[in-house]
């Protein structure tokens, strides 16, 4: 029969393999300086986040105030940055050994992460956290389902690194129904997977763990040989906390055969640790450091040495009471009871004798209810595994329609790409002389285009020179002689009528030849305008300046500055609006 903790001993190294593995490090003074700096409520959420996962290890009560800190900002968000903030939390009250806490944290999480695609990975390491208090907790029903779904995502292989994780828990389950072989197999699976990606903690814990499945088996050297190489990995390591939990193994495994003073060897090496570590008395550890001083007094007793038995006994009694682990009560209280017996005080060995019994019929009564549990549980695990057959055959079934569908897909998409192929080529051929009919249009449009700028570049250098040689004369007339001032007076009027001469049919022609419907588009939607408004839109069409249309139409500058002013209050543009931009889209 399973004894009562023997689930919580096992699991306890996977505990903490899990939990430190999620231990990351950042420069935690820069990412202060970044949550001063920022005020975006979301990123400094983030910030915050990253902050408290870097001072997870080292302090983890500040971590813990960061998280809700965090978590406090990112309320009423339902995305994965508040699931993970409610994860951490989670993990930092398993640490803290906030175990209902943890799990709530945990629900949280995984309620969250549920709803989003891109974070299975995040789910699937959830779903074995939790797992891993419903096993410490003995509710294995609810071990077992969260287990299941945690391996259906791996199957779908969105974390391999886990599966070896899964292993090691359902080992614990099947050797808590007693399917110690079954147990035994996934426990190796779980230490190959372990050592292939060299995880160096995870493969001592494991190692440990197949350690305490052949002490059941009763095959006490192989058991010996396991905590030993589990705890000369833990050593290289420098993993305090698995060193003292080897070595209780390893106290416990000598008790058993009766090798008390090497047990006491043991139990002294796993207590010091423990204390230098600093250990409390209350939570899930405190059960650690209250077995192994009970176990040490039971050793003490056996060698003879009632009074130092005691002294750990009652210790270790005290330390149980808190945690209300009723096996370690019982064992404590019985052999506190046989030290007042040596010591002839009957009235305190009855006392304990009675508080042995009362806890012991507890244990009797757990154990009759631990035995329906496990015939529950192994009925519900064969009832899975018939379900995985069942599912597997019907798996099978559908990929095997798959292939046929797949095969008939083939062949329709292969006559589907010949015809395909051969519509593209005459598309292909069709877009070709599409494309070069337009580039030959554009080529011509942009000749014309070219002859349009160049025709009104040269009415502008004309009408410049002309007024530049007027000018001149109108200089010369000054000093000229009297006889010659009149042929000059006629000259500057001659050149003055010429810079006036202006083809308007010339020009409108050249221009529609490149803006076709620009006259068209224009009189649709400004239905309004004068013709010499038309005009100076044709000009701005041209992007011209004021200057530039004066000088083409020999008027002054002013004079096309109030006609511009008045075309764009006829036309509604407001002086946020740009006339070109306007003009440019017609």
């Amino acid at each position: 029969m399973t004894k009562p903790g023997f689930i919580k001993k096992t699991i306890f190294l996977l505990l903490i393999a899990f939990s430190t593995s999620l231990m990351g490090s950042t420069k935690s003074d820069s990412l202060i300086s970044l949550v001063k700096q920022t005020h975006e409520l979301n990123q400094k959420a983030n910030l915050l986040y990253e902050l408290s996962v870097s001072l997870f290890a080292e302090n983890p009560d500040t971590s813990l105030i960061i998280a809700y800190e965090a978590l406090d900002l990112s309320k009423g968000m339902q995305n994965a940055l508040s699931a993970k903030i409610h994860k951490l939390i989670g993990d930092i009250s398993v640490n803290a050994d906030s175990v209902q806490r943890a799990v709530s944290e945990y629900k949280y999480a995984k309620d969250i992460f549920e709803k989003l695609d891109g974070e299975k990975k995040s789910l699937l390491e959830t779903y074995v956290s939790l797992g891993n208090i419903y096993i410490q907790r003995d509710n294995l029903p609810e071990a077992l389902d969260i287990y299941n779904k945690a391996v259906m995502l791996s199957r779908q292989g969105v974390d391999t690194v886990l599966l070896p994780r899964l292993y090691n828990n359902l080992g614990i389950i099947n050797l808590y129904i007693n399917n110690t072989e079954k147990a035994l197999e996934l426990y190796s699976k779980a230490l190959d997977l372990f050592k292939k990606r060299k995880d160096t903690i995870n493969i001592a814990g494991t190692t440990t763990n197949i350690g305490s499945i052949y002490v059941e088996l009763g095959n006490y050297e192989i058991a010996r040989s396991y905590y030993n190489d589990g705890l000369e990995i833990f050593k290289s390591i420098n993993l305090m906390e698995g060193e003292a939990h080897a070595l209780l193994k390893l106290g416990m495994l000598e008790s058993k055969i009766t090798n008390y003073a090497r047990a006491l060897e043991h139990f002294d090496e796993s207590i010091n640790i423990q204390k230098s570590l600093g250990i409390t008395y209350s939570g899930i550890k405190s059960i650690f450091l209250a077995e192994t001083l009970i176990y040490k007094g039971i050793a003490q007793f056996k060698l003879g040495h009632p009074e130092k038995a005691y002294i750990n006994l009652k210790h270790g009694y005290n330390i149980a009471s808190e945690s209300g682990d009723i096996g370690l009560l019982a064992q404590a209280s019985e052999y506190i009871s046989k030290c007042f017996k040596l010591k002839s005080d009957y009235k305190q060995a009855l006392e304990y004798h009675e508080v042995y019994k009362k806890f012991s019929d507890s244990i009797n009564n757990q154990s009759s209810i631990r035995k329906l549990t496990q015939l529950e549980m192994k009925l519900q695990y064969e009832g899975k595994l018939h379900d995985n057959q069942m599912e597997n055959q019907a798996q099978l079934r559908i990929e095997q329609k798959n292939t046929l569908y797949s095969i008939l897909a083939a062949s329709v998409f292969l006559l589907g790409m010949a015809l395909f192929i051969v519509l593209l080529k005459l598309e292909k051929n069709k877009k070709n002389k599409a494309r070069l009919a337009q580039q030959n249009l554009e080529e011509k449009l942009e000749h014309t285009n070219k002859e349009l700028t160049t025709y009104v570049m040269y009415l502008l250098r004309k009408n410049e020179f002309i007024i530049s040689i007027s000018e001149k004369l109108k200089q010369a007339k000054l000093e000229a002689k009297a006889e010659n001032k009149q042929r000059i007076t006629d000259l500057i009027k001659e050149l003055e009528e010429n810079s006036k001469m202006f083809s308007w049919e010339e020009f409108e022609l050249r221009f529609q030849q490149v803006y076709t419907s620009f006259y068209k588009n224009l009189n649709e939607k400004y239905p309004k305008l004068s013709q010499n408004e038309i005009r100076l839109c044709a000009f701005a069409k041209l992007n011209m300046t004021t200057k530039e249309i004066a000088a083409i139409t020999y008027q002054s500058v002013n004079s096309i500055s109030v006609a511009r002013y008045r075309l764009r209050k006829k036309m509604g543009l407001s002086s946020d609006e740009n006339l070109y931009s306007l003009l440019s889209e017609l």
